[in-house]
């Protein structure tokens, strides 16, 4: 394995050179217009792209946990704030096949979903959110402060714990 510390967008690439390019939560923060056109260009006759996800989704096992913290977050942490929106429902993530298919590169996309819940008391839920781009560049000040309020809510009103939906989804689809 090679290990190249360089922005996709910046990267020659190499034609021909892959079986299967597989991304993990992070080709939505590439350029569509060069990431795809790239990938297909990296990928033999044969090859194919993965891509998936990992989407937060309403879960009635929360128990009003995700309302709540939006106090948190507005009060805390506005600038983490993208909306009031409460998470999703599974069925309206929005799927990428089309965003796929529209590149005219690759063939029929096979997606596949699954839908399954996390639970996290509060040390292991700070360690999820310590891998969140927005919640690491927080202020040291800031980021204590909200911590421990996060930290306070599960353990007085959530009982230690809370639990946070998911929905993986993977899209597959062959070089045309």
């Amino acid at each position: 394995v090679e290990v190249r510390n360089i922005a996709f967008e910046d990267w020659a690439g190499q034609e021909n050179a892959f079986d299967l390019v597989i991304s993990a939560t992070a080709f939505h923060w590439l350029d569509p217009s060069i990431a795809y056109k790239k990938t297909a260009q990296a990928l033999t006759s044969i090859g194919a792209i993965a891509l998936f996800w990992n989407e937060h989704v309403y879960s009635d096992a929360s128990n009003g946990f995700f309302e709540e913290v939006q106090e948190l977050y507005q009060s805390l942490a506005p600038q983490l704030v993208k909306d009031d929106e409460p998470p999703l429902r599974e069925q309206k993530v929005p799927n990428k096949i089309s965003e796929i298919e529209q590149t005219g590169l690759f063939g029929e996309v096979v997606y596949r979903s699954y839908r399954w819940d996390a639970t996290y008391n509060s040390a292991s839920y700070l360690n999820l959110l310590n891998t969140y781009s927005g919640h690491l560049n927080l202020d040291h000040i800031t980021k204590v402060r909200f911590f421990h309020a996060i930290v306070e809510l599960i353990n007085t009103k959530f009982n230690g714990q809370i639990t946070k939906g998911y929905l993986t989804t993977l899209y597959v689809a062959h070089l045309l």
